[in-house]
């Protein structure tokens, strides 16, 4: 799955979308944003992760409590989350949080993959991470 923001309708159809949307987020601060290839907005707001279907702004909250969502990656199944307090992965098909424990309690500013691997800027470094196995190896301090 690859996650493009691109948004393409008529200039009424986008100010509709867009009025809606600031209607909505008006008291949030979106941090980061991602669309899948099925049309779904993600937003990483200053209080939590948001979903935009077109229709509705779901807020998606995180069992941890507020999180501040600087950074977002959209993998095949899931979304990275780069928080103030480490990193999350969010589960697209049953919306369940899982804290990265490699990252944890750092401060994540930046998500991008390259050349299929995923980096991880933080306060404290850059990193490679791999998802599958859940470690992150440090590159740069």
């Amino acid at each position: 799955m690859t996650c493009l923001f691109s948004l393409s309708v008529s200039a009424q159809e986008g100010e509709a979308i867009i009025g809606n949307l600031h209607s909505r987020t008006a008291s949030l601060s979106v941090r980061s944003l991602v669309q899948q290839d099925n049309g779904m907005i993600w937003f990483g707001t200053d209080r939590n992760l948001y979903s935009y279907d077109g229709y509705d702004l779901r807020p998606h909250a995180c069992p941890d409590g507020h999180i501040q969502v600087n950074a977002l990656l959209c993998m095949s199944d899931k979304l990275l989350l780069g928080t103030n307090d480490g990193m999350y992965s969010f589960c697209l098909e049953n919306y369940v949080y899982h804290r990265a424990a490699p990252l944890d309690k750092q401060m994540i500013r930046t998500l991008r993959v390259c050349q299929g691997n995923v980096f991880v800027g933080s306060d404290e470094g850059l990193y490679r991470y791999d998802p599958e196995v859940d470690t992150a190896t440090r590159l740069l301090e």
